[in-house]
């Protein structure tokens, strides 16, 4: 018989395959027991609700993703290199975790509690990348590498001018015809851009 463990990590791999391809409101819980492989009387034993069994999908999905954000950060003195490896860091991490983009968008019309929820956690665990990046900002600050900018405000720049153009992925493919804003050559073009220009605007002249 199939341990307890992993039959939940094989429902929540199953949900997060439907969720992302029909969303929270069009997911049905037979379809995702059908995909696990266990009928839908197990799947409600495990989980009650679908919101439920969503939770679990996007708390999963979004503590990987920070484990492996935070794991990936540079540990470098050079405030300069630390921007550019957290830049390119931080884009490849969601590129390789494209169902992310979806549930954060699922996310945020529920309010964020889930993911407010994430981001505390990590800060009691001392896993916060945020919080992380915003000392190594003040000790730029402290040293005169840049100006003495807001280190919240330029952060929360950094984070949505990388993770936008994902989230708007499909509106910029179509209006702006690019075939593919996941292929390396338009990732790495577009990491220098956004390097160079909050370079350009935070470091001392």
């Amino acid at each position: 018989m199939m341990a307890k463990k992993n039959i939940e990590e094989q429902i929540i791999k199953a949900a997060a395959t439907i969720f992302v391809k029909k969303g929270m409101d069009g997911a049905r819980m037979q379809e995702i027991a059908a995909e696990a492989g266990i009928n839908q009387a197990l799947l409600h034993y495990y989980f009650r609700s679908k919101e439920k069994l969503f939770d679990a999908v996007f708390s999963e999905i979004i503590n990987n993703f920070l484990k492996s954000v935070f794991s990936s950060i540079s540990e470098k003195d050079n405030f300069k290199e630390f921007l550019y490896d957290f830049i390119v860091s931080y884009s490849q991490n969601i590129t390789e975790h494209a169902e992310l983009t979806k549930f954060i968008l699922w996310e945020f019309q529920r309010g964020g509690k889930l993911m407010i929820k994430s981001l505390r956690e990590a800060q009691l665990n001392g896993d916060s990348a945020p919080d992380f990046i915003i000392r190594k900002i003040e000790q730029a600050k402290k040293e005169g590498v840049i100006r003495p900018i807001d280190a919240q405000n330029f952060l929360l720049t950094l984070l949505s001018t990388v993770l936008y153009p994902f989230i708007a992925r499909p509106i910029f493919e179509n209006i702006f015809q690019i075939p593919d804003m996941t292929d390396a050559a338009f990732i790495d073009k577009r990491n220098q851009e956004v390097f160079d220009l909050l370079w350009s605007g935070i470091k001392q002249n």
